[in-house]
Order: structure tokens, then C-alpha cells, then sequence
């Protein structure tokens, strides 16, 4: 019970910080905030489904809000470009996962996971993301569930650049790329939390939640 207790506590300072540095975000871009929020959700349900332990849920829920961290060097105006971005534009976006990392890695309290999916969350399975190109089972599980909750959220919701996407289309697209740039496995997962519930009623009842209570 005492080791318990001191994970709890472990875990709520964790969110005061990630909390404190997730505000920092929605004072520079409000969009990419409330993404983050959205992308912690999905990850947390997510992980709880395949069964990881409450603690490890917790801490892939913060690296969820810190995942577009670094954004906060870039330019609010390009990242609400609503135009197409050119080759260079596009190169200073890609940086915001070392900007993350560098950003997270300041505060040493903060377990290296979260540092290492803010890092990651971009790779693919086949070796087509960034920022290292890294492949398959060499991408953390906790960088393999943020990619499928990112890349839905990015969808699903609108964007200066791009309509919203409805669940069915968004869904058929991320099980077409299932095994080649994402985990089948975190796809399928995924796409269960739906049975029976809409985005909003997901995203609703977690913040209803104690997530850091006993």
C-alpha cells in the first residue's frame, strides 16, 4: 500500500508539471493544445485496453499532452498556415520533436518515455517518418499508440489547412496504413473504443474522471 501511495504521489506531481507545461502550449497555439488533450485521452483508453498498468496509462496520458510540446518554438502563424507549406516551412514544423525533447529532457523528474515519445511520435513502421527513420519494432510501444491517436485526432478535427475528416473516413484510412506505418495491433485496439461510444462521449467521460485520484 505504501509503494502505491508513493506512485500516486509520483504520479500527481508528474501532472501538475505536464499540466503546468500543457498551459504554457495553449497560450501560444490553442488548436495544437487542445489536440494534445485529445491525443492524452486517446492514448490513456487505448493503453488500459491492452492491459497496461495504471501507472504506465498515466504516464503515456502526460506524454500525450507534452507530444507537440516543442511547437511552442515555432511561429504560431505557420503552424495555422492555411496554405500549403513549402519544403522549408515544412522542415521548421519537423523540428518540433527535438525542440520537445530538449524542452522535457530540463526537467529530470520527468520518466524518459515521455522524453522518447515526444521524440518519436512521427516515426512509422516502415521506416517512413521522422526525425530517424526508425522501423518497426525498434519504435516504442509508446510512441506506436500516440502515432494512431495523433494521426486521428489530426483528422478528425478542423484545421486551417484541412476540412474534418469524419470517424469512418478517418478510420478506413489508418487500418489501410495498419502494419505499414502502424501497429495493426494499436489499430484494432483503438477502433474497439468506439463500439458504442462517439469522440465527444470518449473524450467526455475521462475528463469526468479522477485520473490521479486513489
Amino acid at each position: 500500500m505504501r509503494c502505491a501511495l508513493e506512485l500516486l504521489k509520483t504520479d500527481q506531481h508528474l501532472h501538475q508539471l505536464t499540466m503546468s507545461l500543457w498551459k504554457m502550449l495553449l497560450y501560444h497555439d490553442e488548436y495544437t493544445a487542445k489536440h494534445s488533450s485529445n491525443v492524452a485521452t486517446y492514448a490513456y483508453l487505448t493503453a488500459r485496453s491492452i492491459g497496461l498498468d495504471l501507472h504506465s496509462c498515466r504516464n503515456l496520458y502526460a506524454a500525450g499532452l507534452l507530444h507537440d510540446i516543442g511547437k511552442i518554438k515555432i511561429c504560431s502563424t505557420l503552424l495555422n498556415k492555411p496554405g500549403s507549406l513549402t519544403n522549408h516551412e515544412r522542415r521548421q514544423i519537423e523540428q518540433h520533436t527535438q525542440y520537445g525533447q530538449n524542452i522535457i529532457s530540463l526537467f529530470k523528474n520527468i520518466d524518459p518515455l515521455i522524453q522518447e515519445a515526444a521524440y518519436k511520435h512521427h516515426e512509422r513502421l516502415d521506416g517512413s517518418g521522422y526525425p530517424d527513420g526508425i522501423k518497426g519494432r525498434h519504435i516504442p510501444l509508446f510512441v506506436r499508440i500516440l502515432a494512431v491517436a495523433d494521426v486521428y485526432d489530426a483528422m478528425t478535427t478542423t484545421r486551417p489547412y484541412q476540412a474534418e475528416r469524419s470517424h469512418s473516413c478517418a478510420k478506413k484510412i489508418i487500418e489501410k496504413e495498419a502494419n505499414t506505418k502502424f501497429d495493426e495491433y494499436i489499430v484494432s485496439k483503438f477502433f474497439l473504443l468506439f463500439n458504442g461510444n462517439s469522440k465527444s462521449s470518449l473524450l467526455t467521460n475521462l475528463e469526468n474522471t479522477k485520473l490521479f485520484a486513489v
